[in-house]
C-alpha cells in the first residue's frame, strides 16, 4: 500500500519543528497554521502518537490526528532523534526508516478507511493494543523512574554545596556534551558502527544543548519535581531543531522553559 505522507528533503525552508501535541491541537482546529512555515512531524512525534492509547479509546479521535498529520505536516523526518543527528555528522552512518514507513502505512490504512462514529474495537483487539503501546513506552518509563531516582542524590549535594543559586549558575554545557557523545558512542556501538566524533558540529544542537541545560537545572532545585514518561520523548524531540529552525509546543512547561532563557526564546514558534 502506498504511503500518504512526504518525507523531508534538504530543500524544505522555514521549518517548525513540531511536538506531538501539535497534531492533537490540529485535529481539534484549535489553531490556523501559518501560511509562510513548514510545520513539520518527526519520527520521534509519529512513533508517540503510535503507541498512544487514544486508538483503543477513541479510534475517530485518532484518525482525525492523523487526518491532521497527512494535511498540515510538511515533510516528515523519517529517522529517529539519534540517526538523524549522526547521519548529519557521518553520511555513512546506518540508518533505519523501517519502523516510521511501517507505522505510516498502518496511518494510511486507518486514513482512507471509512470509521463509523458507533465503531468500538473488540475487548481482544484493546488488549493487545494496549499491550503492545504499553511495551514501546517502558524505555521512557524506565528512563524517568531512574532520572527521577537520581535527582534525589543531587538535590542533597546541592544543599550540602553552594546552594541553588550558585548551581544555576554554573556552566555545564561541557559536561551535556560529554554526555550526548557518551549516549551517540553507545548507540552507535548497538549499530555495530565505530563513529569519529572529534569534530562534531555542536552549533547543529545548540538549542537542544541549552535547553537540556536549563531543564537538568529546573530539575535538580525543585523540590518533588519528577520526571515524566512523557519528558524523554519531549526531551528528545528537540534534538531535530537546527540554528534556522523554529520549534512549536502547547505544553506549557516547555514553552516557559523555552522563554525562560535569550538563547532559546528565539527558537520558540508562537501561534495566536
Amino acid at each position: 500500500m502506498n504511503v500518504v505522507f512526504k518525507e523531508i528533503s534538504a530543500k524544505t525552508n522555514n521549518r517548525v519543528i513540531c511536538d506531538s501535541n501539535v497534531w492533537y491541537y490540529l485535529a481539534n482546529s484549535t489553531f490556523e497554521t501559518p501560511e509562510d512555515k513548514s510545520l513539520i512531524a518527526t519520527s520521534l512525534s509519529i512513533m508517540e502518537l503510535a503507541s498512544s492509547e487514544t486508538l483503543t479509546t477513541n479510534i475517530l479521535k485518532f484518525k482525525q490526528i492523523i487526518n491532521a498529520i497527512s494535511k498540515y505536516s510538511g515533510p516528515i523526518i523519517p529517522l529517529n532523534p539519534f540517526d538523524y543527528i549522526l547521519v548529519k555528522h557521518d553520511p555513512k552512518f546506518p540508518i533505519d526508516k523501517e519502523p516510521l514507513k511501517n507505522t505510516l502505512v498502518a496511518f494510511s490504512e486507518i486514513k482512507i478507511r471509512e470509521i463509523p462514529e458507533t465503531t468500538q474495537l473488540e475487548k481482544e483487539t484493546v488488549d493487545d493494543i494496549k499491550i503492545e503501546c504499553r511495551k514501546t513506552r517502558e524505555a521512557t518509563v524506565n528512563f524517568a523512574k531512574f532520572a527521577t531516582e537520581n535527582l534525589v542524590q543531587i538535590r542533597k549535594n546541592i544543599n550540602k554545596g553552594n546552594g541553588k543559586k550558585n548551581h544555576v549558575e554554573i556552566d555545564t554545557r561541557e559536561l551535556i556534551k560529554e554526555m550526548l557523545i557518551s549516549i551517540f558512542k553507545d548507540y552507535s556501538k548497538s549499530k555495530d558502527y565505530t563513529i569519529d566524533l572529534a569534530n562534531f558540529k555542536w552549533d547543529d544542537i545548540d538549542f537542544f544543548i541549552k535547553v537540556t541545560e536549563n531543564y537538568f537545572k529546573k530539575l535538580e532545585i525543585t523540590k518533588d519535581m519528577k520526571v515524566a514518561p512523557n519528558d524523554a520523548v519531549d526531551w528528545l524531540n528537540m534534538i531535530y531543531v537546527m540554528p534556522d529552525d523554529h520549534y512549536l509546543t502547547f505544553e506549557k512547561s516547555w514553552k516557559n522553559l523555552i522563554l525562560s532563557d535569550t538563547s532559546t526564546k528565539s527558537y520558540l514558534f508562537e501561534v495566536s
